[in-house]
Parts: C-alpha cells; sequence; structure tokens
C-alpha cells in the first residue's frame, strides 16, 4: 500500500535520474518505476545508467534532489500565486499537498545513488573555502540577496516542507512506540 500512495515521487525519482542522465548523454536502460518484492524488502523503482565519470555519475545521483526542489518550487508557486483562494478550491490543496508530500519524501538520494559524491563534496567544499579565503564574497552575496528578495516565497516553501517532516516524525514515533510496546 505504501509504495502505491508513494508512486508519484517514486516516478519523479526515478525519471530525474534517467533525465539527468540523458542530460549528461549518460546511456539509460531498464526503467522500473514499479514496485518490486526483493529479498531484503521492496524495491520502489531503478534506472540503470552507463559507467562514467565521477562527476555525471554525482550529478545523477542527486538529480532527484535538485528535480524534487525544482518541483516543490513549483508547487509553492502554483498554491502561493496562482489556485484561487475560494472555498471551492480545497480539492486542489489537497491534491498539490498530496504531491509536495510524496515528493519531499522521495527525492532523497539513495547510498546507491550517493557514489561518487565524495570527490564532488570535496571540491565544494575547496570551493567555498577558497572563495572565502580570496575573499570573494560576490557568490555569497548574490544567494544572500536571491533569498532575502524571495523571503516570503522562501517561507511558504520551508512551511510546506514541514508538514511532511512533522507527519514522518509522528509516523516514525508511532512505528517506535509500537515496537517498544511488543
Amino acid at each position: 500500500m505504501l509504495a502505491a500512495f508513494f508512486l508519484p515521487g517514486t516516478f519523479v525519482h526515478e525519471m530525474a535520474h534517467a533525465l539527468t542522465a540523458g542530460m549528461t548523454l549518460v546511456g539509460v536502460h531498464d526503467i522500473h518505476l514499479f514496485p518490486k518484492v526483493e529479498e531484503h524488502g521492496i524495491k520502489l523503482g531503478s534506472v540503470e545508467i552507463d559507467r562514467t565519470d565521477p562527476f555525471r555519475r554525482a550529478l545523477i545521483g542527486v538529480a532527484p534532489v535538485l528535480w524534487g526542489i525544482g518541483i516543490l518550487i513549483l508547487f509553492t508557486w502554483l498554491i502561493e500565486s496562482i489556485v484561487p483562494r475560494e472555498w471551492g478550491s480545497w480539492w486542489i490543496y489537497l491534491i498539490l499537498g498530496y504531491l509536495i508530500f510524496v515528493t519531499s519524501n522521495t527525492m532523497f538520494s539513495s547510498r546507491k545513488d550517493m557514489e561518487g559524491m565524495l570527490i564532488i563534496n570535496v571540491l565544494i567544499i575547496a570551493t567555498v573555502a577558497g572563495l572565502i579565503l580570496l575573499k570573494f564574497y560576490i557568490p555569497f552575496i548574490w544567494f544572500a540577496n536571491l533569498l532575502n528578495s524571495n523571503s516570503q516565497f522562501m517561507l511558504g516553501l520551508n512551511i510546506y516542507l514541514l508538514v511532511p517532516i512533522i507527519v514522518d516524525i509522528v509516523i516514525f514515533s508511532l512505528f517506535k512506540l509500537l515496537r517498544i510496546n511488543r
């Protein structure tokens, strides 16, 4: 039941891998979007890609996070600016809320997705440290200005992301309590 509930999020996750692989000219094979029962549990989906360099592998691995954030920004924009605020549109909020929930819960990368990220993380840290040491603050100022100029929108996005986190914590806590009381 959970696999069916999260199917739209699984679709976004796996298609993010496939689309990013295609955009970086890495071959894509065997896209599986439906759940499959395996020896150690249920695999919600998978995409097989050709071997590639660490940079493209890392980009393909974090693609669900990047695409997921983009989709969440789109949903937030729809809720904040497009959807009418009248009583009759409650079902639109329900659908968008569901899509936000499943997208935010399935956008994170698995261990397999994170292969090759060590090199990228070291490069990111070195670049940020280098910019700070050279006192080249323009990228940081630009990013701060971007966040400040869109503060109301960012607040809405954070609120929409907070709800799935709270629901996840409640569900996780309930399962822990049920397991303790056995």
